[in-house]
């Protein structure tokens, strides 16, 4: 025995599925905006390096990216150590005041860079390595820095693996 159904259920039906579509969509972009907030402007520390366990090890490493508009600083490169895989990510970015030498750390993020190991890849050796986990991205708003005006030193800490390195890179910016 077939079950008729009303057009006004089919309607009820409709309105309450576009309801849950529209109000999972409304969480999943407010997730998305907490999170961008919190990679932009939270997370944001002070940091007192370790000594550095890896002084026999040479990096290789590129800034591609820094822009200060405003005051929203962003940043994105990549850092590995030639002849090891890289398994485990963890890098980071410091911000390290000239005058007082005090370090700030800010949210970073991987960035998966395969033409990083096509690059640096060498047809004429056995053993090739994987960087393709070697890029970062940083971004801050320096309005939450809470710091003192003056010239900051970018600094890779790079701790992939096991590994502890304070990478200087040389590259600095004015924070007002």
């Amino acid at each position: 025995m077939k079950r008729k159904v009303k057009v006004s259920d089919m309607q009820d039906s409709l309105k309450t599925y576009i309801c849950l579509y529209m109000c999972g969509g409304t969480a999943v972009l407010l997730i998305f905006c907490f999170l961008l907030y919190l990679s932009i402007g939270g997370g944001v520390s002070a940091y007192t390096p370790e000594k550095s366990n890896d002084y026999m090890k040479e990096a290789k490493y590129y800034i591609d990216h820094m822009e200060k508009a405003g005051n929203l600083l962003s940043l994105s490169g990549w850092a590995f150590i030639p002849g090891e895989n890289i398994e485990r990510y963890k890098t980071h970015i410091l911000l390290r005041n000239t005058r007082s030498g005090k370090y700030i750390k800010i949210p970073t993020a991987m960035r998966f860079l395969k033409n990083v190991t096509q690059h640096f890849f060498n047809p004429d050796i056995e053993t090739n390595y994987n960087y393709d986990m070697s890029g970062w991205y940083a971004a801050v708003r320096t309005n939450r820095l809470n710091s003192s005006p003056g010239q900051y030193e970018i600094i890779i800490l790079y701790q992939n693996d096991n590994n502890y390195m304070l990478i200087e890179t040389g590259r600095k910016f004015e924070l007002e």
